[in-house]
Order: C-alpha cells, then structure tokens, then sequence
C-alpha cells in the first residue's frame, strides 16, 4: 500500500501538493478517504484514543509519507525516531512499514500517557502528550517546573504550561535553576498540537 500511495504520489505532485490538502480538508469539500486507516483502527486501541486521533497526526507528522525523513532522523508515517522504534521492536527495514511504524507511534503515545498519568483530565493529558510527541517530553517538564515556580498551572496547557514553554526561547527562564535541559524554540510545538487537532476534527466529521 506504501507504494501505491508513493505512486499516487507522484502522479499527483505529492511533493508539491500533498494528498490531502487543506482544501480538501475544508467543510465544503468531501474528505479524500484516509490512507492506512484499517492500521490507525486496529492501533488506536492502544492509546485508548479514537482512531482519528492517530490519523491526525500521521498526518500533522509525513502528510501520510511512509518514506518519510525528517532532518533530525524521525521517519515514516508517524515520524518515530530510530531509538524509539528498537525500544519498540522495530528494525531499520521494519520501521518503514505503515503497519509497523503506526503500531510504534500508537505505543509511544501509550508511552507519553503513562508519564503524565498524574493529569487525570483526559483533554488536559492529551494536550501534553501531543506536546511532548513533537517535541519530547524533557522540555514540556521544564516548562511545567516554570508554571509551578510563577504561578500558572503546571496541569493545564493552553495559556499555562504552553506559555511556560514559549519562554524556553528567553535566555532568562532558559536559565532558570527550575530548567533542566535549556532554551527551546517552542513555536513548532505550539502550533503543532493546534493543527492536530484541528486536523482531528476535520478527519472525523468525515
């Protein structure tokens, strides 16, 4: 199936115009049907979300690209790094594979939720998952340590801990004793946990 749409692809100008565009996401327009999404069923069990969810950030993460590579070395669907992938018994053959690499993408989510199990509200847990999907958790705890030092909650995201996180980029909280692992840049972050759920709500009225 990765080959078809590879070729699909290229018939369509992938690399100029993805799949799914954001016309095509659009109220008016009848939604293309979602590639791999039998995998995104059969997986999002895993992570206890529904399965539009997890196609929402495949495509958020490769638009759908089984072959993709990220500069920073996350590939496929859902963009899993190769030292995640092995932790999930994934090998450099294997985590090409739609299947494969959306069933290790569903575990890491799985994962991130085990981490902030201590935010027991299901939106308020989901924002920090997707968070940390983009960008690890490290830098999300170090903004939750700034919303606990300066009075905003380290249990809600927007307005909260995103804030927190968008300062990361100042040398002055980056420095901070609260921070752990220094500056970050946080508006990729920011923007991606809108878009995907943005892109959630377009996948599922479909």
């Amino acid at each position: 199936m990765c080959l078809l749409i590879l070729l699909l692809a290229g018939l369509f100008g992938y690399y100029a115009t993805p799949l799914l565009t954001e016309d095509s996401l659009g109220e008016e327009q009848e939604l293309s049907d979602i590639p791999y999404a039998e995998y995104f069923q059969r997986y999002a069990p895993i992570t206890g979300w529904d399965w539009h969810w997890l196609a929402a950030i495949g495509w958020e993460e490769s638009h759908f690209n089984c072959k993709a590579h990220s500069s920073s070395g996350a590939v496929g669907v859902m963009q899993i790094m190769p030292k995640t992938a092995v932790r999930f018994g994934l090998n450099d053959s294997t985590i090409y594979e739609p299947e494969d690499n959306i069933r290790a993408g569903a575990m890491y989510i799985r994962r991130l939720q085990n981490i902030y199990s201590f935010i027991q509200d299901s939106v308020q847990n989901q924002l920090f998952v997707l968070a940390s999907y983009n960008a690890g958790p490290a830098h999300i705890m170090d903004a939750r340590r700034l919303a606990k030092r300066y009075g905003r909650s380290a249990y809600l995201w927007f307005d909260n801990t995103e804030y927190w996180l968008e300062q990361l980029a100042d040398e002055q909280y980056a420095q901070d004793s609260v921070v752990q692992y220094g500056s970050f840049d946080a508006q990729q972050t920011i923007s991606y946990v809108k878009k995907v759920r943005r892109t959630y709500d377009k996948f599922r009225v479909k």
